[in-house]
């Protein structure tokens, strides 16, 4: 969409995108016309580029420090197998009809195997954590109101300015969470 086209549409002077659903999106998946390995997610039924990119850059890049961060993260799988949860990397989880993000980490019950057919949804994740660099602000106010709003906890890091800065948000939660998603692996020493 071009700027001016969106900021007809924030003003109400153009008629509003038509939204789809996630069977949509994952039909045109299936049919070839998005390519399934494309940084891609679906926010309110709207097609959003995923931005793992250094602040400035195109967002079709991966800063290394976005990288560095979810490789930290990985080691947290030993802390979440004890509780029957497992780790998901950037992969879809199905938060409503209209919205599937690929959060960087999710925390997962059950196993890998228990999700051959379908994506975890809001019941399944204990946590979903973003690792946001150029997308603190996008991550912060929608990503942040769609999981709170599905009922699921959410660990964010975030590196900018040169250093990690890491803040953990409970959005929702209980005794059945595992303790070990609290662990910031941003942070050095």
């Amino acid at each position: 969409m071009g700027v001016t086209l969106i900021k007809q549409m924030a003003a109400g002077e153009a008629p509003p995108p038509m939204e789809i659903s996630v069977e949509q999106y994952h039909e045109m998946i299936r049919r070839g016309i998005l390519p399934e390995c494309a940084p891609i997610e679906l926010i309110d039924g709207l097609l959003v580029w995923k931005d793992r990119s250094a602040q400035g850059a195109d967002p079709m890049s991966h800063d290394p420090r976005h990288a560095l961060a979810i490789s930290r993260f990985q080691r947290l799988e030993a802390s979440v197998l004890p509780h029957g949860c497992f780790l998901r990397i950037q992969l879809p989880v199905t938060l409503s009809d209209t919205s599937e993000p690929e959060p960087d980490i999710a925390v997962v019950k059950g196993s890998p195997e228990d999700y051959a057919n379908h994506h975890p949804g809001p019941a399944d994740l204990m946590a979903a954590i973003e690792v946001a660099i150029s997308s603190l602000q996008f991550d912060r106010t929608t990503k942040q109101q769609k999981y709170a709003s599905a009922s699921i906890r959410q660990l964010r890091g975030a590196s900018y300015r040169g250093g990690p800065v890491c803040s953990a948000n409970r959005l929702s939660g209980g005794p059945n969470h595992p303790t070990g998603v609290r662990c910031c692996p941003c942070h050095r020493g």
